[in-house]
């Protein structure tokens, strides 16, 4: 149930019509459209060096599908379109990006950096100015009985956390994957259907931008389980395996599933290796009582070991609270999140999260951080409130901190933000945004004492909706 007041009435008028579409799909009926879904444009102007590193020390803009940006004019342009007939979907979204230069280590940086990860050059994004088209989420699927298959290029968020997410996150341009999705709730057999309603998602993906080992893939499936109204469960599990010099055998695909531990085999031969393996476990959980204004939540992950569980004190770990109004202030809610990847009693120079022996860019794609903005051995958190003058239009606040560990980069660093942000509904579909991110960073490896950038961001978007929706014959 909700209050009967007129905020909480014209936020259920919102989202009535924003879901009416997916709506009458889950009543039964079949429908048959082709729309354009979106049309946007958005313009950033960085003054400064802003940093585009997650793999070592940090990104200044996350979470943004791996779009590239520099110092000075940036702008993405883009329309999505979508088209349904029956139990076939296709999807297509595609975007005109323009970024200036980036920003570059030295000649020593870059050296010093690439001893670290055992590589004989640095592993970083293309940070050259680019003006070029490409392809976001751009896939075609099918439904059936509660499964959807599709096959294209996806983004995946897989975690309880919404500032970030240590398995997988939208840090990097979607990937071209096959992916077969569970999106109606359903129950085990047996004294299993106490574990309550469960989904799963399952995917497998080509890496981009590798050099160590080239053309590797990715695999990675994930289930969760809701036991109780107020409890949401989720164990996840991913192996990057293949590439040059390490051929395709079913033998090494069962590896990659149920071997665990470290990697002990030569890391020159392909003989019983097992990928990169790595697992989570994340919960989410209302708190009784009060589960319509707290929650918390947490996400952790462990590297070759099946589970979090099973070691938990060589685990990473995110833990979070979201309040969904403050006592007195009914429209503003706050998220707290933490992120820590540095383990005190098993720290091993950045070559453990995120890194592996034999796949040394292991988890990045085109050079961008598959993970979580910590990175690989760091300690960070964010901070956001966000006040809501009607359904549709926000402004919110947030500071966000990162830090490495001194055994990683030598000297260690910190970066960190703070940041104002909207998203005003200005009439129909159609939306504004504004960003102003002013942000500090200081890592002694780069030898340029205290660096300052600040973000101006300005941008539209407009969703035309489902107007040309209608019955299947």
């Amino acid at each position: 149930q909700f209050s009967q007041d007129d905020e909480s009435l014209r936020l259920v008028a919102a989202l009535d019509k924003e879901f009416s579409a997916e709506v009458e799909v889950v009543e039964g009926d079949s429908v048959s459209d082709f729309q354009m879904t979106s049309a946007y444009s958005r313009f950033d102007e960085i003054a400064g060096h802003p940093l585009r590193d997650g793999f070592h020390l940090g990104q200044t803009l996350v979470n943004d599908e791996g779009r590239p940006y520099g110092d000075g004019l940036n702008n993405v342009t883009g329309l999505g379109f979508s088209a349904d007939s029956g139990m076939f979907t296709a999807v297509l979204s595609g975007e005109f990006q323009h970024s200036a230069g980036g920003t570059y280590y030295s000649p020593a940086a870059s050296a010093e950096l690439a001893t670290l990860d055992k590589t004989p050059q640095l592993i970083y994004p293309d940070n050259h100015n680019v003006s070029h088209g490409g392809m976001l989420d751009t896939y075609v699927g099918a439904t059936w009985h509660g499964w959807s298959v599709s096959a294209g290029k996806e983004s995946l968020w897989w975690g309880t956390s919404v500032d970030s997410a240590l398995m997988m996150t939208d840090n990097t341009e979607p990937m071209a994957m096959g992916r077969i999705n569970r999106t109606v709730p359903f129950h085990f057999p047996w004294v299993f259907k106490y574990l309550g309603e469960a989904r799963m998602d399952l995917f497998i993906a080509k890496l981009e931008g590798h050099q160590y080992p080239a053309g590797p893939w990715l695999h990675g499936e994930k289930i969760s389980v809701m036991p109780t109204k107020n409890l949401e469960i989720g164990f996840a599990r991913t192996a990057v395996w293949l590439g040059t010099g390490r051929p395709f055998s079913f033998g090494g695909l069962v590896r990659t599933y149920f071997s665990v531990g470290d990697q002990k085999t030569n890391p020159n031969s392909a003989a019983n290796d097992p990928g990169d393996r790595r697992g989570e476990l994340d919960f989410r959980y209302r708190v009784p009582g009060i589960r319509n204004y707290a929650t918390v939540y947490f996400d952790s992950l462990v590297d070759d070991d099946p589970s979090p569980l099973a070691a938990p004190q060589r685990a990473a770990f995110r833990p979070g609270i979201f309040l969904t109004e403050v006592p007195g202030i009914p429209k503003l809610d706050l998220r707290f999140e933490g992120a820590f990847t540095e383990l005190d009693t098993f720290n091993r120079h950045g070559q453990f999260f995120y890194w592996n022996l034999v796949y040394r860019d292991s988890y990045t794609n085109s050079g961008m951080l598959l993970g979580d903005w910590v990175g690989r051995e760091g300690i960070g958190g964010q901070a956001t409130a966000r006040y809501w003058l009607s359904p549709k239009t926000d402004v919110e606040l947030w500071y966000r901190r990162n830090q490495v560990a001194t055994d990683f980069i030598p000297g260690g660093g910190y970066l960190e933000d703070v940041a104002a942000k909207t998203t005003l509904h200005v009439k129909g579909d159609v939306y504004f945004t504004g960003m102003l991110q002013w942000e500090q960073y200081q890592y002694p490896i780069l030898g340029n004492g205290q660096q300052h950038d600040f973000t101006t961001s300005l941008g539209f978007t407009w969703y035309p909706g489902a107007h040309s929706r209608s019955p299947q014959p």
